[in-house]
Parts: structure tokens; sequence; C-alpha cells
């Protein structure tokens, strides 16, 4: 498969994966209207997600502002995986830290006669 050919795949990808995202938001702030409109909101009030922190637009089918969501959440998303790859990266390093120095210590432990 050619790398143009990859990169249509991927990008299709990408596009079906943000419809669905979209979807899934329209049907969350649909049932959230719902409970809202039923009195049960508390119960459906949870911790916030990438989803309930950028707003939907008002006019759902205005494709730029759309468009503009999607960016953002994927941009929120993105930030966040990067600040757990960064605490994922100190706690080896950490982890590396410590069983580097303990081998040293064996070493110079063994090698010191008391």
């Amino acid at each position: 498969m050619s790398f143009l050919n990859r990169l249509q795949k991927d990008r299709k990808r990408q596009e079906q994966l943000a419809r669905e995202r979209l979807e899934q938001r329209k049907k969350l702030a649909k049932a959230k209207k719902e409970a809202r409109q039923r009195g049960e909101l508390g119960s459906m009030m949870e911790a916030p997600t990438v989803m309930s922190i950028i707003p939907m637009p008002e006019n759902e089918n205005d494709k730029v502002a759309m468009q503009e969501v999607v960016v953002k959440e994927l941009e929120v998303k993105h930030s966040e995986e990067r600040d757990l790859l960064i605490q994922v990266c100190n706690v080896s390093y950490l982890i590396n830290s410590f069983f580097s120095s303990y081998m040293l210590l064996i070493k110079v432990g063994n090698t010191v006669n008391f």
C-alpha cells in the first residue's frame, strides 16, 4: 500500500471517529436535556469530560463551528494524553534511578571488606 493510500485511509478513519464523537456528544446533550426536563439532572452529573468542557455550538448545522469544536476537543484530548505520558516518563525515570542507585550500592557493598 502506498504512502498516500495509507494517509487517505487514516484520514477517513479519523473523520469516522470524529463523526462518532459528535454523535455521542449529541446523544449526551439530548439525554441531559431530557433529564433536566424530568428533574433528574443530579444523577447525571459526573466528573467533567472533554465533551462537557467544550460546549456545542448553538447551530449544530454550522460546519465551521462544529469543526472548531472538534479541533478544540482534540487539542484537549492530546494535551491530557501528553500530560499522562510525561507523568509515566517521570515515574519510569524515578524507577530507573532508584534501581541504578540500588545496583551501585550492591556493587560497592560487595567490594568493600569490613
